[in-house]
């Protein structure tokens, strides 16, 4: 995204208590605003000395920090990361948060102009990461009880063949054709 592409559209100046003044879209003629709102992801863009040029309000939301102070600087208190020097090393950088939830955090320079930060919710991707961690824990314990421990079962009667083991090394034998069996079964068909 070339910051280049978005229109100049009216503004109007305000005062801020630094003495500095601030830019402020005119709301009815800021289309392009309107269309930003609409984004799935949190989205604020900042020139090159880190003021605000436009952001929208799930980036507000999910950053936790107030539009009237979004800056590189608040940004930067904010999160430990200062967009302006993201935008002097010409490299995108990449982080997560955890507050309010797990947001996934992208500073990307848009040399001359400015950077781009988009803000994105991650916390479906991390509880669906979690279920299947559950998941494979599960069926490795599940393969351990299946075919490690008949295994051993199987190579401690076979390293000394006793009459009395070979009941165990059947019965360890058929517990592995049966879970293999139950997961060749479970497969889905393929195509």
């Amino acid at each position: 995204l070339d910051l280049s592409e978005v229109p100049e559209l009216p503004v109007t100046v305000t005062g801020r208590s630094a003495g500095r003044g601030t830019r402020e879209r005119v709301p009815e003629m800021d289309a392009v605003g309107a269309w930003l709102e609409e984004l799935p992801f949190g989205l604020a863009l900042l020139r090159a000395d880190g003021s605000l040029e436009r952001m929208n309000e799930r980036a507000v939301t999910w950053m936790g920090i107030p539009r009237e102070i979004f800056d590189g600087a608040a940004f930067a208190r904010a999160t430990g990361v200062d967009p302006t020097q993201v935008l002097a090393s010409g490299t995108v950088l990449s982080f997560t948060r955890r507050l309010p939830f797990a947001l996934e955090v992208e500073v990307r320079p848009c040399p001359p102009k400015g950077v781009i930060i988009l803000v994105q919710d991650i916390s479906l991707r991390e509880e669906l990461a979690r279920i299947q961690a559950g998941f494979q824990e599960a069926f490795f314990a599940r393969l351990r009880l299946g075919f490690v421990e008949p295994l051993e079962v199987l190579e401690r009667f076979l390293e000394n063949p006793a009459h009395q083991d070979l009941g165990l090394a059947r019965a360890a034998v058929e517990q592995m054709r049966w879970i293999l069996a139950g997961l060749l079964t479970d497969l889905p068909p393929a195509g």
